[in-house]
């Protein structure tokens, strides 16, 4: 069962980001840069990856996830993730 993560300020997020997505973020870049991101940070990672998303035209963290996972598997790079939470 997901639950949407609450945002910092209480306002309702533009995108729904589950405690499931901030895991699969964590595991990504922990496989990735070897990086363990606290859970403190899971307001940090909505905010610059939300970004992502509107750059991208998707609609939700589970999108840009799997296109994420699917980049790394053809080529090994992270580097839209890594960058800005690095």
């Amino acid at each position: 069962m997901s639950h949407n993560l609450p945002s910092v300020d209480g306002h309702e997020r533009e995108f729904e980001f589950t405690k499931e997505d901030f895991e699969r973020v964590r595991q990504l870049i922990y496989e990735y840069a070897g990086i363990s991101l606290k859970p403190s940070k899971q307001h940090m990672v909505y905010s610059r990856l939300a970004r992502r998303l509107r750059v991208n035209g998707l609609d939700s963290f589970n999108d840009y996830l799997a296109l994420l996972e699917s980049g790394i598997r053809m080529n090994g790079k992270l580097s839209s993730i890594r960058s800005p939470l690095t």
